[in-house]
């Protein structure tokens, strides 16, 4: 049995303003997004980047924010129906 399995990377970022107390969230339309709605922003780790790398990247494209230092809170694992998983 192997031990190697399709694994897509992905990150997702809370930005909190601990004065005000509020978080960037962003509205993705369904006319253009496979998963719609108000999430936090986020994307895919590409080959060889970091979560931190990915994370700082993503922001920055996603909300033109520039942020430094994040911090991992957490790990999710979604089983894919083909097999695979997002992590």
């Amino acid at each position: 049995m192997s031990r190697a399995q399709l694994t897509i990377l992905t990150n997702i970022c809370l930005i909190e303003d601990l004065e005000t107390q509020r978080v960037v969230m962003q509205y993705r339309a369904p006319e253009t997004n496979r998963w719609s709605g108000y999430a936090f922003p986020g994307g895919h780790i590409e080959n060889g980047e970091s979560f931190a790398e990915s994370v700082i990247r993503e922001i920055y494209e996603e909300t033109g924010l520039t942020i430094q230092n994040p911090q991992l809170v957490g790990i999710k694992n979604w089983p894919l129906d083909t097999g695979g998983r997002y992590i």
